[in-house]
């Protein structure tokens, strides 16, 4: 009983966590895709550097003004095997009205949320196992 109640003290707050996480970013993806406003963006600078697996991503910089204003410079989060933007070019984003510097590029992989969705139902399904099966 003792090991029971150590692994619901330790998983509970842990996949509590990701699932807390997974649906925040469902969320933020549902935003975006539902609410998301459109601005012309000009590329600043194009990064390069390695991800995860030693490819290299090219990561455009870009800036645009929002619909309140706010000039908005930051780097794209989506990167390409390939360049796809020069220094000087120009682009649309499609920004969340709220926070501006949370944006994707058109024509960048739409930010589903189904997965961090069906990672929090996951979680929290093995939460719900835990407790029922070890108390």
């Amino acid at each position: 009983m003792a090991g029971a109640i150590w692994l619901l003290l330790v998983f509970t707050p842990f996949l509590g966590g990701v699932a807390w996480l997974g649906l925040a970013k469902a969320w933020s993806a549902w935003r975006l895709e539902s609410g998301g406003r459109p601005a012309e963006a000009e590329v600043l600078s194009v990064t390069t550097r390695k991800d995860g697996a030693g490819d290299v991503r090219h990561h455009p910089v870009v800036a645009f003004t929002a619909e309140d204003g706010r000039r908005v410079e930051r780097e794209a989060a989506y990167g390409t095997l390939q360049p796809r933007f020069a220094d000087g070019d120009f682009t649309v984003v499609v920004h969340d009205p709220r926070r501006p510097e949370r944006f994707r590029l058109e024509g960048d992989p739409d930010p589903s949320g189904a997965g961090w969705s069906l990672l929090s139902l996951l979680c929290l399904a093995t939460i719900a196992f835990l407790w029922t099966e070890l108390l």
